[in-house]
């Protein structure tokens, strides 16, 4: 039910759920995809449909609020 939690966060923050693409979670993990290079999506209200292309995206969220890590 977090995600009810996120949305609202993602209306009432200045904060974007910004989401790197890149193509598998370990690199992620590991730091290799921290730019958004061929363009990052935000999550949640500020998402557009111009955004994703297509490809795998990956975020981190706080496990507490404020989620958003910015």
């Amino acid at each position: 039910m977090r995600v009810l939690d996120l949305f609202t966060e993602s209306i009432n923050s200045n904060c974007h759920f910004q989401a790197h693409p890149c193509s598998n979670r370990s690199d992620f993990n590991d730091g290799r995809c921290n730019t958004c290079g061929t363009g990052c999506a935000n999550m949640g209200y500020n998402s557009t449909s111009q955004h994703p292309r297509s490809g795998t995206y990956y975020l981190s969220t706080n496990g507490q609020s404020p989620y958003c890590k910015g």
